[in-house]
C-alpha cells in the first residue's frame, strides 16, 4: 500500500524534505492547477517521490454546466497533447467523469472511451461497488494498469469494499480515491490510496499520531484546541495523551518542533508537518504488513525509516484528496 498526499502545498513539502530528506508521494488536481500542471510539477518534483494527477471531475461537478464543460474539455485536450509527458511524469492520471447526470454509468463509460482514444493509459474510476454492478468488468475490458474506486455508496463498508478491491485485483492495480482511514486501508488489498486528511486535520487542530511498537500499531488523534477547555469527540488532549513524551521527543528530534509550535502562530504548518511525518510512518507499516518490498525498510542519512521500493506500472518512473 502506498499513501499519496492530495492537494500538496509546495512550501510545506519542501520544508518536510529539508528537515527529513524524505520524498513522499503526492496527488494534485488539474482543476486546481488551472492549466499550470507543468509548472507545479517542476516546482514540487525535487521534494516528492511518486506523483498522481487527478482530472478535477469531482471538484468541478458543482460548477454550472458551461464551466464544468470548460474544465472537462481542457483536461481532454491536455491528455491528448501531453500523453508522453504524462507517461514520463505521473504514476496515474485519473479520468474525468460526470457525476451530474444521475450517476449514469454509461455516460461515464462513453466519456472514458473518448479519453482512452486521446490517452490510452487513462485510469477509470468506479462509482458502484455493489455486488450486482458490472462497472469493474466493463472498465477491465480496456486493460487499464489501474482501476480506482471513487465516490460511491457503501465506500467505507468493508462488506462491499473488500470484495470490490479483490475483484479489481484480478485484473490490475487498485487505487482508493479519498480514503486513508486506518481500519479500512489495513483491511483491504488495494495498492494505493490518497487523502487530504493531513491538511484538513491540521486546520481542525488534529495531529494523527501513529506508532508501531512491540508488534502493535497505535493510532491516536491528538487535539490542539484553539480555546482553553475545548474538547472534541474521538480525540485526546496532548496533556491527557499517554504517549505525550514520545510525541514531543519525536517531533523535536525529527522535525525540530517544540510543544509551543503546535499552539503559536506557526501552529498550522507544525501540525501539517506532523501529519505528514506520521502518515509516512503509517505507510512504512503498511509496506511491511503487506510484504511489499523488503521486510526491514532502509534508512536515509538522517536515520528515518524509508519505504522500500515497489514495482511501478510499465513505463513509469519511481517518484486525504477530496473524495471523487
Amino acid at each position: 500500500m502506498e499513501i499519496y498526499f492530495a492537494e500538496p502545498q509546495i512550501s510545506v513539502f519542501k520544508k518536510f524534505y529539508e528537515l527529513t530528506k524524505i520524498r513522499v508521494n503526492v496527488l494534485f488536481s488539474y482543476y486546481y492547477e488551472h492549466g499550470h500542471v507543468q509548472e507545479t510539477m517542476q516546482s514540487i518534483r525535487p521534494y516528492v517521490n511518486k506523483i498522481m494527477l487527478d482530472s478535477g471531475g469531482f471538484s468541478s461537478s458543482h460548477l454550472p454546466e458551461s464551466e464544468k464543460n470548460k474544465t472537462r474539455d481542457g483536461f481532454l485536450n491536455f491528455i491528448e497533447q501531453y500523453g508522453e509527458y504524462l507517461d514520463d511524469r505521473f504514476t496515474c492520471t485519473f479520468a474525468f467523469d460526470d457525476l451530474s447526470k444521475g450517476k449514469n454509468f454509461y455516460d461515464n463509460l462513453n466519456l472514458f472511451d473518448e479519453q482512452v482514444g486521446k490517452y490510452p493509459r487513462i485510469v477509470p474510476i468506479v462509482h458502484n461497488i455493489m455486488p450486482d454492478s458490472t462497472e469493474i468488468e466493463e472498465y477491465a475490458k480496456y486493460s487499464p494498469h489501474t482501476i480506482a474506486i471513487g465516490k460511491c455508496d457503501n465506500k467505507t463498508s468493508l462488506k462491499y469494499l473488500r470484495p470490490a478491491v479483490d475483484k479489481i485485483k484480478t485484473y490490475c492495480r487498485c487505487h482508493l480515491l479519498g480514503i486513508t482511514d486506518f481500519k479500512i486501508i489495513t483491511s483491504v488489498n488495494a495498492d494505493s490510496c490518497d487523502s487530504t486528511s493531513w491538511m484538513h486535520d491540521a486546520k481542525d487542530g488534529i495531529v494523527r499520531y501513529f506508532k508501531y511498537a512491540n508488534g502493535t500499531p497505535q493510532m491516536e488523534l491528538i487535539y490542539f484546541p484553539d480555546k482553553q477547555g475545548k474538547t472534541r469527540n474521538g480525540t485526546v488532549l496532548l496533556d491527557d495523551f499517554s504517549g505525550k513524551e514520545d510525541f514531543l521527543v519525536t517531533m523535536l528530534k525529527s522535525l525540530n518542533l517544540k510543544r509551543a509550535d503546535f499552539y503559536n502562530n506557526n501552529y498550522l504548518e507544525s501540525r501539517q508537518l506532523a501529519n505528514i511525518f506520521y502518515t509516512v510512518e503509517l505507510n512504512n507499516y503498511l509496506r511491511q504488513k503487506n510484504a511489499l518490498g523488503v521486510v526491514t525498510p532502509a534508512k536515509n542519512e538522517t536515520g528515518f525509516v524509508l519505504s522500500p521500493p515497489t514495482a511501478d506500472p510499465p513505463g513509469q518512473e519511481t517518484i486525504q484528496h477530496t473524495e471523487k
